[in-house]
């Protein structure tokens, strides 16, 4: 089982990965509480974990994938079967995104950037700006939205990202 950047505190009760996800589950729910949302965990059993969240609502189904790097996002760091996952559920008339968390940690104000970003968007990324990894201001440049990290009257974090997926249910579906 790989678990890569799990084993390191972020000082806020804590792996930098497991906080993240927990403000993006904390998000969905808040946002969508009669959706079918769920995080798909890593398991012994598992083989491979396609993806992190399962998300359907409004008759749109979503596969997301969530990703925490401190300056920059090594694309080694998405493994081909999170793609071909990814990519099957786009096949299947689905929608795939990744909500990348990138930390800068010599910034006080705004030290966390998230970003959604679809999947074919961050393919036409990484072959437009032709290097291993990317950083928040190519996020900036390609990603559908930048999101706000909210903190929550109890002391923990919360995103907006679902703002934008409200958003994306209302446009239209190219290609069809």
């Amino acid at each position: 089982m790989e678990r890569t950047n799990i084993d390191k505190s972020n000082g806020e009760g804590g792996t930098r990965t497991a906080t993240f996800e927990r403000e993006i589950f904390i998000a969905f729910k808040d946002y969508f509480p009669k959706a079918f949302f769920v995080r798909i965990y890593d398991m012994q059993y598992t083989p491979q974990k396609p993806f992190d969240f399962v998300l359907f609502e409004g008759g749109i189904f979503y596969g997301i994938e969530a990703k925490h790097q401190k300056s920059h996002l090594d694309f080694r760091r998405i493994k081909e079967h999170q793609w071909e996952h990814l990519q099957k559920v786009e096949d299947n008339g689905g929608n795939a995104f990744f909500i990348i968390r990138i930390e800068d940690p010599k910034k006080a104000q705004k030290k966390f950037r998230g970003f959604v970003i679809s999947m074919d968007q961050l393919k036409i990324m990484r072959d437009e700006i032709g290097k291993k990894s990317c950083n928040a201001n190519d996020l900036e440049k390609y990603a559908e939205f930048e999101g706000e990290r909210i903190k929550l009257p109890n002391g923990k974090y919360t995103w907006n990202f679902p703002e934008y997926f409200i958003e994306f249910r209302k446009m239209p579906k190219s290609g069809m």
